[in-house]
């Protein structure tokens, strides 16, 4: 349960966090809501991981005012987020060859929408592998790398022992586009997936050099 997450982030020490279930925004606001007028040294935000239609890049929106996968709930609101990304991708500069447009604008409207209510967007686990292939096609990993459309760069993922290969490339790439110059915020990680039985949980966190915990100086390491 949503509490009981908070609680276990409380118990392991962890300063702030967002619970960013998939397509879910709704259990992170359970969370901090059980703790209404309770004086806890734990800052709880809004979060949720953001699917968007036809789109495999995995989003993280962390302490958005409101929920980015309700913009396209519903077979209306899905056709015109589709509509709307096709529209984009037509007038989109050359990507990467062999990226898919459609899915490339997505991810930039996914990303402008967390901006909006005050979120930071995460691109997530670029390198996760899904079955024999990466989630997130390459090419289209080359272009959101190339142009950044994202707040940060998950570079440590939520990975089990054998799946160690993910985060060995994630932090190669991580170096590889740093030598390119420019900012590239960096944090890890999703994917604890539970606090009873996730082995995950509590092994890999981010820190932040930031003068409090609220959600403006957090962020504002990553803008």
């Amino acid at each position: 349960p949503p509490p009981e997450v908070a609680a276990e982030c409380r118990r392991i020490g962890l300063d702030f966090f967002a619970l960013t279930d998939h397509r879910k925004y709704e259990p992170s606001l359970d969370a901090a809501r059980a703790f209404d007028g309770v004086e806890i040294d734990l800052r709880i935000f809004p979060g949720e991981e953001v699917h968007a239609p036809a789109n495999p890049v995995h989003v993280v929106n962390f302490g958005g005012s409101r929920s980015v996968n309700a913009l396209f709930a519903g077979e209306e609101a899905e056709a015109a987020w589709r509509r709307e990304a096709a529209a984009r991708a037509e007038a989109l500069p050359d990507l990467p060859p062999g990226a898919d447009r459609e899915a490339y604008a997505s991810s930039v409207m996914v990303f402008e929408k967390i901006r909006e209510c005050g979120g930071l967007g995460v691109f997530c686990h670029p390198y996760w592998f899904a079955g024999s292939r990466y989630d997130a096609p390459v090419p289209l990993t080359n272009a959101l790398l190339e142009h950044r459309p994202f707040d940060a760069l998950e570079v440590i993922g939520g990975f089990h022992r054998g799946e160690v290969e993910s985060n060995t490339l994630q932090v190669a790439r991580y170096h590889e586009e740093r030598a390119r110059g420019g900012p590239l915020p960096a944090v890890g990680a999703s994917d604890a997936h539970g606090c009873r039985r996730g082995v995950l949980f509590g092994w890999y966190y981010t820190i932040v050099f930031a003068p409090t915990c609220g959600l403006s100086d957090l962020c504002l390491l990553y803008t």
